[in-house]
């Protein structure tokens, strides 16, 4: 591909000038370049004072957001020159700031890189006149990998076989919150992390003593309800329990799937089916996430 990119901030400022307004990286928010003035921001990154900067807001905004013309040209470069990504050949938002973020540009010390970084890619790719959904061959083969990756992370959760994997794949990062001087299992506690992880939003920190409470809810009701009594000495139906019914409220789970998906951990526990799984989790603090994940499919 070959395109002309804008080789000074100026130039970048003046086009995004006469830009005026633009649709976010979610296709339907709109949002407006309000003004663009030298960054003065008291008490914020002193690094970046002085500099031109684009204040940009949508409709239903607080505040607006401040971005800078430097990383508007180093995403454009990023998202046109193979050679500038080193080992990142993914073209996201997230892999053109961790690329920025450790480079030795003066940008990576502007603030807002990772927290806009939807914005400059969207930009860019404007500014660049490509379709959002154009790769290169080594992006093509890059997002392909991390599609696969991602599906083996987080498998679809709406059947008994996805749930399941989940849940596993889940418990083996619960065991990465055990404090290892730490005698027994807190289990609401790796629990709630696990989820907040995985499947959290903002709004979790807020409410966080009122989803531990729920938590200890289920625990006691497992530790005391003689229907639970054949679980509640199996560590991964007590985490399925745990787990599931919490994300049922969040990602509206039917309670017949959560039913079968712990029965069938316990009766598969029992069985000595889980051995393989288990022992491979055992070993979760030296394994990476995505190796594990990919013996837990395996398996």
């Amino acid at each position: 591909m070959t395109t002309s990119i804008a080789a000074e901030s100026a130039q970048i400022l003046e086009r995004l000038h006469k830009l005026g307004s633009f649709i976010g990286r979610d296709k339907k928010t709109r949002l407006t370049i309000e003004a663009i003035k030298p960054y003065c921001v008291p008490g914020n990154a002193a690094q970046a004072k002085g500099r031109m900067a684009i204040w940009i807001r949508s409709r239903k905004a607080n505040k607006p957001a401040i971005i800078f013309p430097e990383l508007v040209l180093l995403a454009m470069r990023f998202i046109a020159e193979p050679a500038t990504r080193g080992r990142l050949t993914s073209l996201h938002p997230s892999s053109f700031s961790y690329s920025v973020e450790h480079s030795r540009s003066p940008a990576r010390k502007f603030p807002g890189l990772s927290t806009h970084a939807g914005i400059y890619w969207v930009l860019a790719y404007k500014l660049l006149g490509l379709p959002n959904n154009y790769r290169d061959p080594p992006a093509a083969l890059a997002d392909a990998a991390f599609k696969a990756q991602q599906k083996r992370l987080h498998p679809s959760i709406r059947t008994v076989k996805g749930l399941r994997q989940e849940t596993l794949t889940a418990f083996a990062e619960a065991l990465r919150w055990q404090d290892p001087q730490q005698i027994g299992r807190d289990w609401v506690d790796l629990t709630y992390r696990t989820l907040r992880s995985r499947h959290g939003e903002a709004s979790w920190a807020e409410n966080e003593s009122q989803r531990r409470a729920v938590l200890a809810v289920i625990l006691d009701d497992i530790n005391h309800e003689p229907g639970h009594a054949d679980i509640r000495t199996i560590d991964i139906a007590v985490f399925a329990m745990l787990y599931l019914n919490p994300l049922s409220e969040v990602k509206n789970l039917r309670a017949s799937l959560i039913t079968t998906v712990v029965n069938q951990l316990a009766d598969e526990y029992d069985d000595g089916d889980l051995d393989p799984v288990l022992a491979e989790i055992s070993r979760t603090n030296e394994v990476a996430e995505q190796a594990l994940a990919e013996d837990i499919e395996r398996i």
